[in-house]
């Protein structure tokens, strides 16, 4: 059986059901047409990415797989654009494309000899130069013996590859914490290829790029910034859900300013919470319930419940003033801010609580110490010592904190891999802004690449106020 596609409707869903910018993550995020993405150049249009993507899928047998992708990523365009295949039997005038079934038996050549020479248009003299044509082909692949192995020590000649045509898209492919300093090793030496990661995954990270702020959606290699075809939204905050499958950020998406939720490559947004002074948001483990700073009313927790029911959160019928929230697997709120519920304005730092029993302790006393990432039972937060940003790990039981980037350069926005043994950093140490990855215990920093200035840069001033996020 052949399956076969209305490539006409597929076309129409591709160019009218997405935007450019969301083709090129589309590309991007998903391996099987990652080698699409590799080819565009920064001013392709959404029509050649669309067609582009299009034959790519066709030549590489990979349509129903594009498919079920954009119904994925956009369910109502999907709906509008069917059908997009075409039964066995029934013939279309359409533009088609036919995908062969590998499990259908294929006829031997004897037996396609023998159907030729039962054909009467070959059974005159013509027939017989071509059958002896068919012969000598048959003789050809599969009786002539192959070439013999080289001798063994006989030198050999390796042919020089060609050029490759960019339209022939191929598929790529326990920390002990003490109040002694603990040793780092040497940064990984700066040079022009990316250090091996050891830990995979996809990273958002927000960079100022003009009078804007940009969420870079990118993997370790950095070709989500620094590519020819960047994958971006104009955002903040970003913040990946714990099951890695969706994203939140502070933006303007279709002239309403709030906290949207969208897929972890960035499609089909949702409006969250409709408040352009909501800031910091969070997602509950099970991803219902979000939790925001609103800072119309001095940073004021909030919380919207899995009803949509949105209201203040208060102790000792006090506010609770609270900036940079995560939320923990283990259901932990971890916030900055200072103890207005305990009628102490002055006591402040990074506090921990259950988000069920809300009853806030503090674990780091330093006004300006801003969280950045809680995974595994592990708090990573940043703070300005002297004269340059520095990274600390704590655990969120409390205890001692450990200096992971004890030097003069300025050093932030950690955050704690998926598997929780290591993190990833921004860092200036190569003399420019790039990305780093460290183990737990500060050990073994890895230079990842640098961000090409003209995508973006980091505001000293202000980064404290915004966040990396990774997911698997």
């Amino acid at each position: 059986m052949t399956l076969r596609y209305h490539i006409i409707n597929i076309r129409k869903l591709l160019v009218e059901g997405f935007t450019a910018e969301e083709l090129r993550r589309l590309c991007y995020e998903n391996p099987d047409f990652r080698p699409v993405y590799d080819q565009l150049a920064v001013n392709t249009g959404k029509t050649e990415i669309a067609q582009r993507l299009l034959e790519y899928a066709e030549r590489q047998l990979l349509i129903e797989s594009l498919l079920d992708i954009v119904e994925e990523s956009n369910p109502s365009r999907y709906k509008q654009h069917q059908p997009y295949h075409i039964e066995p039997d029934k013939n279309s005038s359409l533009e088609t494309t036919e995908r062969p079934d590998q499990t259908a038996p294929q006829p031997r050549s004897k037996d396609l000899l023998l159907n030729k020479l039962r054909d009467p248009v070959w059974q005159g003299i013509g027939g017989i130069v071509a059958i002896l044509a068919l012969c000598w082909s048959i003789y050809s692949v599969f009786i002539q013996p192959s070439s013999p192995a080289p001798t063994p020590g006989a030198p050999v000649s390796t042919p020089t590859p060609s050029p490759t045509s960019t339209t022939d898209l191929l598929p790529s492919s326990t920390l002990v914490v003490t109040d002694t300093p603990i040793s780092l090793s040497p940064p990984a030496a700066h040079g022009s290829t990316p250090s091996l990661n050891r830990y995979g995954g996809q990273l958002a990270i927000p960079l100022i790029s003009g009078f804007d702020t940009k969420v870079y959606l990118t993997g370790f290699d950095g070709k989500g910034i620094n590519g020819p075809a960047p994958v971006s939204l104009t955002a903040q905050q970003p913040m990946f859900s714990w099951d890695g499958r969706s994203l939140l950020i502070k933006a303007t998406i279709e002239g309403i300013s709030g906290i949207h939720k969208l897929t972890a490559s960035g499609f089909s947004p949702e409006l969250s919470i409709p408040r352009s002074s909501a800031e910091w948001p969070v997602l509950s483990p099970d991803g219902q319930t979000v939790m925001f700073s609103e800072t119309t009313l001095e940073s004021r927790l909030h919380i919207k419940r899995p009803d949509e029911t949105t209201e203040e959160l208060l102790l000792n019928s006090h506010p609770i003033f609270a900036e940079n929230l995560l939320w923990s697997e283990a259901n932990q709120l971890i916030f900055q801010g200072c103890a207005t519920w305990l009628d102490e304005p002055d006591t402040c730092g990074v506090w921990v609580t259950g988000v069920n029993n809300l009853d806030p302790r503090r674990i780091v006393d330093h006004k300006e110490a801003y969280p950045m990432s809680a995974r595994a039972g592990w708090l990573a937060y940043m703070v300005k010592d002297g004269e340059d940003w520095e990274i600390y790990l704590i655990p969120l039981v409390g205890g001692a904190a450990v200096n992971l980037t004890d030097n003069n350069d300025e050093d932030g926005w950690p955050v704690i891999a998926p598997g929780g043994n290591g993190l990833a950093y921004l860092s200036d140490t190569s003399g420019a802004w790039g990305l780093w990855t460290m183990d737990l215990d500060g050990q073994n920093k890895r230079w990842m690449f640098d961000i090409d200035p003209t995508r973006g840069t980091v505001d000293l001033v202000q980064w404290q106020r915004e966040r990396m996020s990774w997911r698997r």
